[in-house]
Formats: structure tokens, C-alpha cells, sequence
């Protein structure tokens, strides 16, 4: 939890920069999937792209990649069918989606979807030990996407899970 938030801060900082180099978004997540290795339901990843360059920070990428695709497992049965990655890009923009099928994310009454951004923000008012955490990991993702110049949304549907779109800029951004 205090790493979460000391980076978190440490981006919003004027001192926060983050370190973007061209980097190929088709191997960074297929690295990141490799973390995952043997957890059910499974990751499915296929890219009709062999390649996929952007601009971005690597490591902090792979930690927004990471933390979606840990919750995605972590809200999944294991008789789910596999979290779905797609990438795809335009001129100027690249887009990643996770699709888990799992449980849908319940909007409270009234509350829109964007609160799960929010730091400490939990759905599970109950914070059980089966699904922990404290409710920074999708702070510190928007953050980092952000950061980058991007967005990141989610939309979740019964039947469907949720899926979380991140769109990043192909090109350096100014800082």
C-alpha cells in the first residue's frame, strides 16, 4: 500500500517524470502475461499486429498492465472463459482492451463506474480477504495512463465482466 501511494505521488510531483522511450506494446504484454502463467481462467492474447511501437515508460506500462490483469484473474472463476486482450491502433493512438469474463462491477445506486478510479475506492464495502487490497491499484493505473498522456475507462456489463480500455498516444507527448 505505501508504494502505491509514494508512486502515485511521486508522478503527480513536478520531480515525476516518467522515463518514455519506443517501445513495443505486442512484447510488453506478452511479458506481462507471462506473469500469469497457469492462472485460471487463463489469459488469451492475440495480436494481429507483430509489432506495436508507442511512446511510453516501460515499467510503469507494465505495472498498469499487471495490476488489470491480476484483477481481472482475481474477479474471474475458474470456469470462466480466458481474460481477452486486444490491442489495436490508429494514426495517432494506440488501444488496449482487458476483457475479463467474470463478475460484473455493480454501480451503486447512482454511482458511476469511474468512482473504482477513485484512491481507496472499493467495491467490496466488506474488504474480505478473498479479494484484498486496499483500493489504490486503479488509482495508481489511471495515474500512470494519465501521465502518459492517455485514458482509462471500464465498462462492465451482467454476462459479460468488465472490460478496461486504455487508449495511449503513439508519439511523445509535451511534458
Amino acid at each position: 500500500m505505501v508504494t502505491e501511494i509514494l508512486e502515485t505521488a511521486r508522478l503527480k510531483s513536478e520531480h515525476g517524470q516518467l522515463n518514455r522511450e519506443k517501445t513495443d506494446l505486442v512484447k510488453l504484454i506478452q511479458g506481462s502475461c507471462l506473469a500469469f502463467k497457469g492462472h485460471a481462467p487463463g489469459i488469451r492474447f492475440e495480436s494481429v499486429r507483430e509489432t506495436c511501437q508507442a511512446f511510453v515508460d516501460a515499467e510503469q506500462t507494465q505495472t498498469v498492465l499487471k495490476n488489470l490483469l491480476a484483477n481481472a484473474l482475481k474477479y474471474s472463476n475458474a470456469e470462466n472463459a480466458p481474460v481477452e486482450i486486444r490491442i489495436n491502433t490508429t494514426d495517432d493512438k494506440t488501444h488496449i482492451e482487458i476483457q475479463d469474463h467474470g463478475q460484473v462491477i455493480p454501480e451503486e445506486a447512482g454511482l458511476a463506474l469511474d468512482l473504482i478510479f477513485e484512491p481507496f475506492y472499493r467495491n467490496d464495502k466488506s474488504r474480505n480477504k478473498k479479494t484484498g487490497g486496499y483500493g489504490l491499484g486503479l488509482s495508481l493505473c489511471k495515474t500512470i495512463i494519465e501521465e502518459h498522456g492517455g485514458t482509462i475507462s471500464v465498462k462492465s456489463k451482467l454476462g459479460e465482466g468488465a472490460t478496461f480500455c486504455l487508449n495511449l498516444p503513439n508519439f511523445p507527448q509535451p511534458i
